[in-house]
């Protein structure tokens, strides 16, 4: 079975043959996530993942952060089998989608 391969060295994602290059933080969150066996990350976590206190605090703006990076993770997931979920107000889940996506010609 092919994983999804976090390479932080070279700033991409890579599954298969799919090569996505991606800023630093979504491939720190990722790897974060994929190196997990329940692939959870709790809001409380993307601080010291990505080694920035903006993100440490319960206020609005750490939550905007949070949710503008995972929607971006989210756009870069976008081509691959893999979806962010939302753990009710806890953090998020990377699961890897059921059902295959049928692309348009």
């Amino acid at each position: 079975e092919m994983e999804l391969h976090v390479d932080i060295l070279h700033g991409i994602l890579v599954y298969g043959k799919e090569q996505v290059r991606c800023r630093q933080q979504i491939l720190l969150i990722l790897q974060y996530m994929t190196a997990r066996s329940d692939h959870f990350i709790s809001k409380s976590d993307f601080a010291g993942v990505l080694d920035d206190s903006s993100y440490n605090s319960d206020c609005d703006t750490a939550n905007a952060k949070i949710n503008t990076l995972m929607s971006s993770i989210r756009s870069t997931l976008r081509n691959f089998p893999y979806e962010i979920v939302n753990v009710n107000r806890q953090g998020y889940i990377l699961n890897k989608k059921t059902e295959p996506e049928t692309q348009a010609q």
